[in-house]
């Protein structure tokens, strides 16, 4: 369906309406035609937006459609502004020549542009339209904004990996005997049992029953060094021998940054002498070819009572890991524990519905539905948490039933696993959709930081800002989905309950993937060019994600693409694929993420700072040795975040921050050279945070302003570096002053 392109248009719009209006002002009138229009026809969307549509070819050619025009309506108007903005001097005025320019040539072609997109809108909308569909003058917005917000802080940090879980009291009773190398009298067990294989299908339970097993106290204190990493489908060998090294304690933050051009074969000769000094246990969550295995195996010495332990969809691999391994295949809940499972998430602690009958029976009949497979139930209950009444309850049971009867989903897939996946997407409020579908571009089993996700967020202009901090309601965006269980949170701040990491089940990030690429929302190029996601009208993708062993070529068929994302590895960067003057292919972008990767020259073209619209730029872990001087021309930017790979010698940055007013967020670390004098005295407005150490001597510098009432650390040095930022600063803890 076209639902969650039509409401990042909107959204994003009603942004430059707000942030560009010189600019937008002389056709403030057509504009706002096309705002109304476009809601018009995002509400008839959304009365069409059933799961049970999925197969209707006729409707899905019509959404095909409306999502072309909503695509044009954002480029049409990312363009004018581009190009008037591209006209102006550096005091934001044109000369006479490009006044004229814009008077006579591009305010004329975005009248006329924005004409046709409405006569199109209006044409899609008389086709959509049933019996009983709203009145043209009635558009709503009540379906954007999450539900229940009042009851987050309650719910949202519940569903991590092991939050929520029943039955199978005897199987971890076992397991943790068997893995602390104890049978059920307490007695030694064989010695033979050296790897742990957690078998089964996607949905049924595999890491959450290990999960489990690794947190319990007794097999804590079995074992002095132990460690969890995922494997997943693409892995790297070397950044799962590091992740080892840092959970066991064998190396310290820096030392692992030092060993990042250590050969594989080093890293396990290191890794495997330091696990042979004590017993270990090792999990290997989600491995799926004998070929990962092979890989780390010679890492780990098992003849000193030490345990591996993996999970894994593929029934081969434990007699391929070891001879003697150990195969546990998690069972199905019965209808008892679905249930119980059920009322956990659906109910929680102290909830009326609870006891009501209605309600109980309604949630055991849909319980049943999803023939014992935890996923099931999980995704369903996040869902019916979210609704109050018993009509909607109702309502949910009905389309689950219609889905089971109608939609049949991929055979890897759990049965009654895809139809409550379908289920819960097609329930989402219409902006956030597109923020569930952004999750999309990151690895799999990436670890994703909350922070960050939200800036990216708002820098795709899928959250408003007019009414509420953006931050505010980026969160509620990311508390809703928490909710209703499709991302889990696997990292937080127990104090502060901020600052957590998220990530996608795998079969949750399947199946985003698939919505992605049906929506042409993301492109996604994997290792071997091997595209994921990628549909035939590829073209209109507007956003690009390279994963780890991917490539790319950017060609002019990209001119639309809203944001890029290129990922390395920790242990091994990635060649970037942009070369040349690779930004005249993505002039209206507004996110470029370029972490762990290494350009050919170790700079940025001068020609960024003509991404007019660029608000997110992340060069995490790079060899870009300083930023091109004319990134002062980002105006429009929010977010930066830059420092170097161990080992690369920085340059001085261009003293030009002062003109970017917009940013909210500076993250400067690792190596890099600030100018004496440094000015970012004209940021006070909008600044939030100021993060910034030095390499050169090594002093970490934190600023913040103080009505944010963010903490001031270490400050040594300051008054070489920064100019005009004496009102921000106080006393520190360590008792120095600016």
């Amino acid at each position: 369906m076209a639902a969650s392109s039509i409401a990042s248009a909107v959204q994003w719009i009603a942004m430059q309406i707000a942030n560009e209006a010189n600019f937008l002002l002389p056709v403030e009138d057509q504009v706002d035609i096309l705002q109304y229009e476009l809601k018009y026809i995002q509400q008839l969307v959304r009365d069409v937006d059933s799961p049970e549509e999925v197969g209707n070819s006729q409707l899905q050619i019509l959404m095909e459609r409306i999502r072309k025009i909503a695509f044009r309506a954002e480029d049409v108007i990312d363009t004018y502004i581009l190009e008037v903005a591209s006209l102006n001097n550096e005091d934001g005025n044109s000369s006479g020549d490009a006044s004229f320019l814009v008077k006579d040539v591009l305010f004329p072609q975005l009248v006329k542009d924005i004409e046709a997109i409405v006569t199109d809108l209006r044409e899609a909308s008389k086709q959509l339209q049933v019996p009983g569909a709203i009145a043209r003058e009635g558009p709503s917005n009540d379906n954007n904004r999450p539900k229940q917000a009042g009851n987050y802080k309650v719910l949202t940090y519940a569903h991590t990996d092991d939050g929520y879980f029943v039955g199978r009291e005897d199987d971890i009773e076992k397991l943790v005997r068997l893995v602390t190398g104890k049978n059920y009298s307490g007695e030694g067990c064989s010695q033979k049992v050296r790897v742990v294989a957690m078998v089964g299908a996607a949905g049924v339970g595999k890491t959450t029953l290990a999960r489990k097993i690794f947190n319990d106290s007794r097999v804590k204190e079995h074992f002095r060094r132990a460690a969890w990493v995922t494997i997943s489908q693409q892995w790297n060998t070397k950044d799962l021998l590091l992740q080892i090294l840092s959970q066991t304690g064998a190396i310290s933050v820096a030392e692992r940054n030092s060993l990042r051009n250590w050969s594989k074969p080093e890293l396990v000769v290191k890794t495997h002498g330091f696990l042979s000094e004590n017993p270990h246990l090792i999990v290997l969550d989600d491995m799926w070819t004998p070929g990962a295995w092979n890989d780390i195996c010679g890492a780990l010495p098992l003849n000193n009572g030490s345990k591996v332990m993996f999970t894994t969809r593929n029934n081969d691999l434990p007699s391929h890991a070891d001879l003697n391994c150990f195969v546990h295949k998690p069972t199905l809940l019965t209808e008892g524990q679905s249930l119980e499972l059920f009322k956990k998430i659906a109910f929680g602690d102290e909830d009326i519905r609870a006891t009501t009958d209605d309600f109980v029976r309604l949630g055991t009949e849909m319980t049943q539905k999803c023939s014992g497979l935890p996923l099931a139930v999980v995704i369903l209950a996040g869902l019916l948490g979210t609704k109050r009444t018993l009509d909607e309850w109702k309502q949910v049971s009905k389309k689950f039933g219609s889905l089971l009867l109608k939609v049949k989903g991929p055979a890897h897939y759990g049965k009654s696993v895809y139809q409550t996946l379908m289920l819960s997407y097609h329930d989402l409020p219409d902006n956030l959709k597109p923020c569930f579908l952004y999750l999309a571009r990151f690895p799999e089993d990436y670890e994703i930081e909350s922070e960050k996700l939200i800036q990216m967020w708002i820098a795709e202009g899928f959250v408003p800002g007019d009414e509420n901090p953006s931050e505010e309601v980026a969160q509620e965006y990311l508390d809703e989905l928490i909710c209703r269980c499709m991302v889990l949170v696997v990292d937080i701040d127990i104090v502060t309950t901020e600052g957590f990491s998220i990530r996608l089940h795998d079969v949750m990030r399947e199946f985003c993937i698939a919505k992605a690429k049906d929506e042409c929302f993301l492109e996604v190029h994997g290792p071997n060019d091997r595209r994921v996601g990628t549909s035939s009208t590829s073209d209109q993708s507007r956003r690009i994600s390279i994963l780890p062993g991917g490539t790319f070529i950017p060609t002019d068929q990209h001119s639309h693409v809203r944001s890029l994302i290129q990922f390395g590895v920790q242990g091994s960067r990635a060649a970037s694929s942009l070369r040349g003057s690779w930004t005249e292919h993505f002039k209206l972008l507004r996110v470029l993420i370029l972490d762990e990767v290494e350009t050919h020259d170790g700079h940025l073209p001068e020609t960024l700072g003509n991404l007019k619209h660029l608000r997110y730029l992340s060069l995490l872990n790079t060899n870009i040795k300083t930023l091109p001087k004319s990134i002062g021309n980002l105006y429009n930017l929010l977010y930066l975040e830059y420092t170097l790979q161990y080992g690369t010698k920085g340059e001085t940055l261009p003293n030009v921050l002062w003109k970017v007013k917009q940013l909210r967020h500076l993250y400067f670390q690792g190596g890099l050279k600030f100018p004496k004098g440094l000015e970012l005295h004209t940021l006070t407005t909008n600044l939030q945070t100021l993060w910034m150490i030095e390499g050169t001597c090594s002093e970490e510098i934190l600023y913040d302003r103080c009505p944010v009432s963010i903490p001031l650390y270490d400050i040594r040095k300051s008054c070489e570096i920064i100019l005009g930022l004496e009102k921000w600063c106080r006393v520190g803890e360590y008792g120095a002053t600016l």
